[in-house]
């Protein structure tokens, strides 16, 4: 092969050096560097690089411009074109196409972008993006903080759209009184709003307390389920036990520290302290309102109703029967109690040491009866008297007494048989009856009686009657006296002679003798 060595080869002006023909190689000698138009092409033969623009390329291709383009891959192919591929022996790991209109990157497995040598995103082989996450789990999978900042409310805002219903939810931030608010829209009306204090608002959008919800013309603003038999709502006030309110099946409950305070149940009736719909009639602890207007509570061993009136005397509880008032308990006189009925009836006040008569909240004197003919009260007992037709001492009957006394021989006789002997003592006024028999050792003297119940008064004598004789003989009437302050009855009968008295002696009795005496005692 002959060989052509020459400095330069000039072609004529206008014309073009062609070096070879079709088919030809043309081949450069080994360790000989060629420089094209000033390194507009510069093959390094020693480091086998190729530079464009550059006579020291630093890699297989190394490619410097001064001008604001640097490298243009021109196509007028219509199609889609691959632009540049990555290989790994021999084998694509990448491409870089395009067509007429777009350029796509393309990777057999992971795309990542790096920074300072660190992988800030990736792309992977099912479509998820990891940002600052080199395993996505999601198709936006981002660790660390997303900020989304635009100039106007409008587009602050992240959309979740529903590609088949074209629905969607916008989460944006509105700016009130400076203040970042986040906020929550279906796209024409916003749903609820977080306030820069941490204020949650729905329905409306300055949210005043921690949960804010205006259902505006709904009834129900909120609705809280459960689907086992009891659906709980907890208020804690810096406590560990705190307030439930629950739901047990139709039963609305009120728990304090864990245990059951009150109870609304199915039927309405209002249950406190207890489950028993009727305490009073179980004989049950616990208060319940019902629903047919009845109150029932029963306490151990305490008070079961407290009620209070402050400052004026008055009604206390008012009783009405179809509306009207038909009595009342109350107080009058700062604190004595009173019980009584509408203002036409009577009732009674606890005064101090005595129970004085009321009508309409005030004393009734001299105005109202005790029981009635036909409604009478039974026995009354008093350890005092009782004041009849007036109210001075000379009213008072102070006693009364019933009994029997035992007769005795004071004289005439030495002794005999009590039949029958008994009194009655009203006041100081005593009438004392008794019937002998049997008399034993009578003799001329006087007969005496004694043993009477009661010591006659100091003011006078006091005279009865008395009958002697014997059964089927004659009979002898005479008479009885006691002096002041005596027990015993002397027994007289009249002398018809001088009209004095004579005394009545055991010879004049018979078999049996019937006295009869209404004295005074002091």
């Amino acid at each position: 092969m002959s060989q052509l060595e020459v400095d330069k080869i000039i072609p004529q002006s206008g014309t073009t050096l062609t070096i070879g023909d079709s088919g030809d190689t043309i081949n450069f000698a080994d360790g000989q560097n060629i420089n094209i138009d000033s390194n507009t092409l510069y093959i390094d033969s020693t480091n086998n690089r190729v530079g464009i623009g550059t006579s020291s390329p630093g890699a297989k291709l190394e490619i410097q411009t001064n001008t604001d383009w640097g490298n243009i891959i021109n196509s007028t192919y219509s199609g889609t074109q691959y632009l540049q591929q990555f290989e790994y022996n021999g084998s694509s790991i990448g491409k870089i196409r395009g067509d007429n209109s777009s350029i796509a990157i393309e990777s057999g497995s992971n795309l990542i972008l790096q920074t300072a040598n660190t992988e800030r995103m990736r792309i992977d082989s099912s479509g998820n993006v990891g940002i600052n996450q080199s395993s996505p789990e999601q198709k936006l999978d981002v660790q660390g903080i997303i900020q989304i900042e635009t100039a106007t409310s409008a587009t602050r805002r992240l959309r979740i759209k529903d590609s088949v219903t074209s629905q969607y939810f916008d989460i944006g931030v509105a700016i009130s009184s400076s203040q970042p608010n986040l906020t929550f829209s279906d796209g024409t009306d916003e749903r609820m709003r977080i306030d820069s204090s941490g204020n949650v608002g729905i329905g409306t959008t300055s949210p005043s307390v921690t949960l804010d919800v205006n259902g505006g013309t709904s009834n129900t603003v909120a609705q809280f389920n459960s689907t086992d038999s009891n659906c709980n709502i907890g208020i804690f006030d810096n406590s560990t036990t705190g307030i439930y309110l629950s739901a047990i099946g139709d039963d609305f409950t009120i728990k304090t520290a864990s245990s059951e305070a009150m109870r609304i149940d199915s039927s309405g009736n209002v249950l406190v302290a207890g489950t028993n719909t009727d305490p009073s009639a179980t004989n049950s602890s616990g208060i319940a309102l019902k629903t047919n207007g009845k109150i029932s509570a029963t306490r151990d061993g305490e008070i079961a109703g407290d009620f209070n009136r402050q400052t004026s005397d008055g009604n206390i509880v008012r009783f009405r029967k179809d509306g009207t008032t038909i009595g009342s308990i109350g107080v009058v006189n700062n604190n004595n109690l009173f019980i009584q009925g509408d203002s036409t009836n009577s009732g009674l006040q606890c005064g101090t040491n005595n129970i004085l008569p009321v009508q309409n909240n005030a004393n009734a004197d001299n105005a109202i009866d005790l029981g009635l003919s036909n409604i009478r009260w039974k026995d009354l007992y008093l350890g005092g008297g009782v004041y009849l037709g007036g109210t001075g001492s000379a009213n008072k009957l102070d006693d009364y007494e019933e009994g029997t006394w035992t007769p005795t021989a004071g004289s005439g006789v030495t002794g005999f048989t009590v039949i029958s002997a008994d009194y009655i003592k009203i006041g100081e006024t005593i009438t004392i009856r008794a019937y002998l028999n049997n008399f034993s050792g009578a003799g001329a003297s006087q007969l005496v009686i004694g043993g009477l119940p009661f010591s006659s008064g100091s003011d006078g004598y006091w005279f009865g009657i008395l009958e002697g004789g014997a059964s089927g003989a004659s009979y002898k009437m005479g008479v009885l006296r006691t002096g002041s302050g005596s027990t015993n009855l002397n027994c007289f009968y009249p002398n018809t002679s001088n009209a004095n008295r004579t005394n009545y002696t055991g010879n004049d009795l018979g078999n049996f003798l019937i006295l009869s005496l209404t004295y005074t005692t002091t």
